[in-house]
């Protein structure tokens, strides 16, 4: 799943931050550099983090039959698990694609 959101926004050109060991993930908007520089034990560049953007995305991704979670540094902490099948992937990566279509 990781990979397929950063493939897509790519494909987007959308500055979508995806990070975190497999089954925890932390998806919001930010740039690379905000990113890599955005500790929430610091505060360091947490205005750069487009909250807004994130809301809007997961708007989109339930439009589309996703439900996201709101939280962590960037905009939404993400739990997938070895529960979710791999239909289950291709439907998020899919709303994905069609939500960062729309933004």
């Amino acid at each position: 799943m990781m990979d397929g959101l950063r493939d897509l926004a790519r494909k987007h050109e959308r500055d979508l931050v995806v990070q975190g060991p497999g089954p925890f993930l932390d998806v919001g908007f930010a740039s690379d550099l905000d990113a890599t520089e955005c500790r929430p034990e610091s505060g360091i560049r947490q205005r750069n983090v487009r909250h807004t953007m994130y809301d809007r995305f997961c708007v989109g991704m339930l439009e589309r039959g996703v439900r996201l979670q709101k939280g962590g540094a960037y905009g939404g902490s993400w739990f997938p698990s070895t529960a979710h099948t791999e239909q289950d992937i291709e439907q998020t990566l899919a709303a994905a694609d069609g939500t960062l279509a729309s933004l």
